[in-house]
């Protein structure tokens, strides 16, 4: 039964890693910290530093999350946050650099 709830923890990490930039980024907008006009300056660097860079992001730090599964102390939690923390990190930073650029 371990095996089974250490991938399901895995899993969930990485799912949670792989759609927290992208649920910021609606909250932003939602919110009005962020609008989707400062986007029309320049899409396309925009798609390439938030999108991309995040989803890139998140990729490595997912290869890096397996780490979880080669150690067997309490550290092993930390390879879990990694995926959810370091994307989320990247991808608020992204958007407070357009937020700041365009104001």
């Amino acid at each position: 039964m371990k095996p089974v709830r250490d991938t399901l923890l895995f899993l969930f990490a990485n799912l949670a890693g792989f759609t927290g930039a992208p649920l910021a980024y609606n909250v932003a907008v939602l919110s009005g910290w962020f609008s989707p006009a400062t986007i029309e300056t320049d899409p396309a660097a925009f798609q390439a530093s938030f999108f991309s860079g995040t989803t890139i992001t998140w990729a490595l730090c997912a290869i890096f999350s397996l780490g979880f599964f080669m150690i067997h102390s309490k550290m092993r939690m930390l390879f879990l946050l990694i995926p959810v923390l370091v994307p989320l990190a990247y991808g608020l930073s992204v958007l407070n650099e357009f937020a700041v650029s365009t104001s």
